[in-house]
């Protein structure tokens, strides 16, 4: 199908770690992220762009629900130094 007028998608040769996060929101699992500044959020990753991602930031452990959810974070890719999943 024909993409939509004004979006933007990846391109095919989109690298691996870009695949990767994209399934870590597509599963919706919890998620640590470490920021290159030594900040860290954790939380659940809601969507990627081609250079950021929205994290929902709630309490690790926890499932994403919208009233455990404590502030939705927009990160760029380039500020990310590690995403790991969650311990389950």
């Amino acid at each position: 199908p024909a993409a939509c007028a004004g979006t933007r998608s990846a391109p095919r040769s989109a690298p691996r770690a870009w695949r990767r996060v994209r399934r870590l929101a597509r599963d919706r699992v919890g998620v640590g992220i470490v920021l290159i500044d030594g900040g860290s959020i954790a939380g659940t990753v809601d969507r990627v762009g081609l250079d950021f991602v929205e994290v929902a930031e709630h309490p690790g452990g926890e499932p994403r629900r919208a009233a455990s959810v404590l502030r939705v974070w927009t990160v760029p890719l380039r500020g990310i130094a590690v995403i790991r999943r969650a311990a389950v």
